[in-house]
């Protein structure tokens, strides 16, 4: 992840210059960018190191997000504060150039408000009484087995038996690649169901 990006929508002339002075006067953390998207805007908050998107990542980036949007969408920033949308970190939003949901003769435009660059304790010290704990960013994923196949043996000799000497697949879901964990009766009834033309 690159950058914490927040989206504020119904956000009219008043509300836009409330948020440009509260970014100017340090109310709220200036976004590196403002993406007018229509409606509303998309405020870039381009962070210093990029963070990779563990699984174990992803619950508190998007805890952090969350606390940022609060933070930002509010009674002087949008029209219906109580209304923010609280949107995970894989968020998709409109690409600059591209048309806003105002049609073609308003495209989505982007205005470099600084150039600054953050880290997520700046994000979250930008925002008063954050209780979202970072440290899990910190640990370090699970990493594969060094564990030799003879070593293996010797330490899981169920698991090598059944894997190994047998075959037997790995069980994991079939999103995942692996094996059928599920009812099959089912899959086979999907499978007889005729397409509606």
């Amino acid at each position: 992840m690159f950058a914490v990006v927040v989206d504020v929508d119904y956000v009219g002339k008043q509300q836009l210059k409330n948020l440009l002075k509260q970014f100017g006067n340090g109310v709220q953390l200036r976004p590196t960018y403002l993406v007018s998207s229509g409606k509303g805007v998309h405020l870039y908050y381009f962070l210093q190191e990029p963070v990779q998107l563990y699984r174990n990542r992803e619950e508190v980036l998007a805890e952090l997000k969350e606390a940022l949007i609060r933070r930002l969408w509010n009674d002087t920033s949008s029209i219906r504060p109580d209304s923010p949308n609280i949107i995970g970190i894989y968020q998709g939003f409109r690409c600059v150039g591209s048309q806003s949901k105002l049609g073609v003769d308003f495209p989505v435009k982007a205005y470099k408000l600084s150039e600054n660059r953050y880290t997520l304790e700046d994000i979250k010290a930008s925002i008063p009484s954050c209780k979202v704990d970072l440290a899990p960013l910190y640990e370090k994923p699970r990493r594969k087995s060094t564990v030799t196949l003879e070593e293996a043996k010797e330490l899981y000799p169920e698991w090598y038996e059944k894997r190994i000497v047998q075959g037997e697949p790995k069980q994991k879901s079939k999103k995942q690649g692996g094996t059928w964990v599920c009812n099959e009766a089912l899959y086979e009834w999907w499978k007889r169901k005729k397409p509606k033309k």
